[in-house]
């Protein structure tokens, strides 16, 4: 009890407040239902609000996050795109999409799903557990992508 204790408050005190818009009320976060890499939060409500206009919701979601990744906002957040602004080689990436390709057949899942995971593993690997940017489209605003369902936590809909 005293070591789940301590967690949670490792947890809050390393935790950061982030907001997720979606038109679908959702209660678990799962990265193969993702369109785009990994989820995406605002750290201000207001950059989520453009997502759902007044039609869905807004969830404040506690992130727990410890080494991200510092990028510029690469707009398509892909396989391709995110490890060409790391400057992985073209062989790599291309390696890498056959894969997806092969996973997707093997297990009847999406291509776009394959990849996600892949490039959830690839970042994880490199040592990091977040992408922070800078957001250029949309509202604007910092921004900060995660991968691992874990380092989530809704806390409440706003």
């Amino acid at each position: 009890m005293k070591l789940m204790l301590e967690n949670w408050k490792k947890f809050l005190s390393e935790s950061k407040v982030g907001f997720y818009g979606t038109t679908r009320p959702f209660q678990d976060f799962d990265i193969s239902q993702t369109t785009e890499f990994g989820y995406h939060f605002g750290l201000d409500p207001k950059q989520s609000r453009h997502r759902v206009q007044d039609d869905g919701h807004i969830y404040k979601v506690e992130l727990d996050y410890s080494n991200p990744l510092q990028m510029r906002d690469v707009f398509r957040w892909s396989l391709e795109n995110v490890l060409k602004e790391l400057g992985e080689d073209e062989e790599t990436i291309q390696a890498l999409n056959m894969r997806a390709n092969k996973n997707a057949r093997k297990n009847y899942t999406s291509r776009r799903m394959e990849q996600n995971l892949i490039l959830a593993d690839y970042l994880t690997k490199a040592g990091y557990d977040a992408i922070e940017y800078r957001n250029l489209g949309e509202t604007g605003g910092e921004a900060v992508i995660l991968w691992n369902p874990s380092k989530m936590k809704i806390v409440g809909e706003i």
